[in-house]
């Protein structure tokens, strides 16, 4: 079940990633080597197509959230952090210095 699951799912990230005209001609490529009838062969183009397109607006709807969800995980400094970490740097320097004037007197 899982690994079905997981074959759909890369079926419809791959067609997303096809323009329209290249979903349909992989359809019909596939209905003519699968020896698919007519019917059945536009019964499949138009699942692709609608798997495709249902895959799109799932990515856009829920794109934002998922790289939101996945930045919560990484540890990277804001600005904020960077800001404190350069001041805090400047200070030590002037310290450093302070230091390294009294020793040289």
């Amino acid at each position: 079940m899982l690994e079905q699951l997981k074959k759909n799912m890369f079926i419809g990230v791959g067609l997303m990633a096809m323009t329209r005209t290249k979903v349909m001609e992989f359809g019909k490529k596939l209905a003519e080597d699968s020896k698919l009838s007519e019917a059945e062969g536009e019964k499949l183009v138009n699942d692709l197509l609608t798997q495709a397109d249902d895959m799109k607006k799932y990515f856009e709807k829920n794109f934002s959230n998922i790289v939101e969800e996945k930045m919560k995980n990484i540890k990277l400094p804001c600005t904020v952090g960077f800001e404190k970490m350069q001041k805090e740097i400047s200070e030590l320097k002037e310290t450093l210095a302070r230091i390294e004037s009294k020793l040289n007197k």
